[in-house]
């Protein structure tokens, strides 16, 4: 194995506040595009406790997609199978490592069936496997860097098997799992990122057909590319965002075919652009205004227009911001939608069937998953 570690200084995560702990509810409210108001309206489930980021996948093979998200205080991941007539089944817990930061789903086993993953904040990443019919097996439990904020799957390898990839927060480093195919998988492999990573993704961005990795670095305000020769990760290049970058993703938002980047910054309430040239680098960053607070970045058409937009959940506003890329100009327009008590994690997909998507989010300070469906 040709991945190899990198020594890096600890630092301190800082500690999750506490929170107020609110009953789930439906609820219509409005959301604000240019001071207009447009009327939407969220429905909220009950999950664990202190829900920290969410995720959607077809757990059970229905052809609808169901909602997990890692509830931190509870050490358990919620999975909420759905109906199909617009409701969610209550929820089923299952058990991770301690204090799950972040979900995500993926086939790492190779039987068709989305396993589950969380990166745990006691230094560890789960993996829960799928049995079928939606139902989970125990957590089987890898050791990662430390106090993990993030965790995201890619065949970094190129052997036709996913491996796991998680941020580091105190170790400043993202930890490499290569998958051995046997439903085991390697030993961590360190590669230094920026100050306290805080968020990981992978894409192909220099067009190799390789995912690289990129995290957003909370101590840096940076955003940190790692190149992936097939081999190894390459040490980190730093793009400048903005303060207190929480969150990571890639798309394309410019339609020009190459990966684009965008962090959700919660130290000046926007979101940062770096437009990718296809070949593995990026132009300095564009901001745009989100909500107050903005802890997680998704991506996703809301609107049909074949265009990629941009999700963010709002902690202190209580919202997800929706960012519009107006074509001509290459500005933002922000429309805002009302959510459960303090969304902290977010994702989007087509829920009921419709061919739109909805968006989720996982509710800190609600102990619920709301679903917000923009008409």
């Amino acid at each position: 194995m040709t991945y190899r570690a990198r020594s890096t200084g600890r630092t301190q995560l800082p500690t999750v506040p506490a929170v107020v702990l609110v009953a789930a509810m439906c609820l219509t409210g409005q959301a604000w595009a240019g001071g207009r108001p447009e009327p939407t309206a969220y429905r909220s489930h009950a999950v664990g406790n202190r829900p920290l980021a969410v995720a959607v996948a077809d757990l059970d093979g229905d052809g609808r997609l169901d909602i997990i998200t890692s509830d931190f205080a509870d050490s358990t991941v919620s999975v909420l199978l759905n109906r199909g007539d617009g409701r969610f089944g209550p929820r089923v817990a299952y058990a991770t490592g301690v204090n799950p930061t972040s979900v995500t789903t993926a086939d790492l086993d190779g039987d068709g069936r989305p396993d589950i993953l969380t990166s745990d904040g006691a230094g560890t990443v789960s993996v829960l496997t799928n049995n079928g019919g939606g139902t989970f097996g125990a957590a089987a439990i890898h050791p990662t860097g430390a106090r993990p904020s993030a965790v995201t799957t890619a065949d970094l390898d190129g052997d036709g098997r996913l491996d796991i990839v998680t941020s580091d927060f105190a170790d400043s480093t993202v930890s490499v799992l290569l998958n051995r195919g046997d439903g085991r998988f390697g030993p961590r492999v360190a590669y230094a990122t920026g100050a306290n990573p805080t968020s990981v993704t992978t894409a192909d961005l220099d067009g190799d057909g390789r995912p690289d990795v990129v995290t957003s670095d909370n101590g840096a305000d940076t955003a940190s590319v790692l190149g992936n020769d097939g081999h190894r990760l390459a040490p980190p290049v730093a793009y400048p965002v903005g303060r207190q970058p929480r969150s990571v993703t890639a798309a394309d938002l410019d339609g020009n075919g190459s990966p684009d980047l965008i962090t959700a910054n919660r130290g000046d309430d926007t979101v940062s652009v770096l437009a990718g040239n296809g070949r593995g680098g990026f132009a300095s960053a564009t901001t745009a205004a989100t909500g107050d607070n903005p802890t997680w970045v998704a991506t996703a058409d809301l609107d049909g227009d074949g265009r990629s937009d941009v999700i963010t959940s709002d902690f202190d506003g209580n919202t997800a911001s929706v960012l519009r890329r107006h074509g001509r100009t290459g500005r933002y327009g922000r429309s805002s939608y009302r959510t459960g008590t303090g969304p902290y994690g977010v994702a989007a997909g087509d829920l009921d069937g419709d061919g739109r998507p909805e968006i989720v989010t996982a509710d800190r300070s609600a102990d619920s998953a709301s679903v917000v469906r923009i008409g």
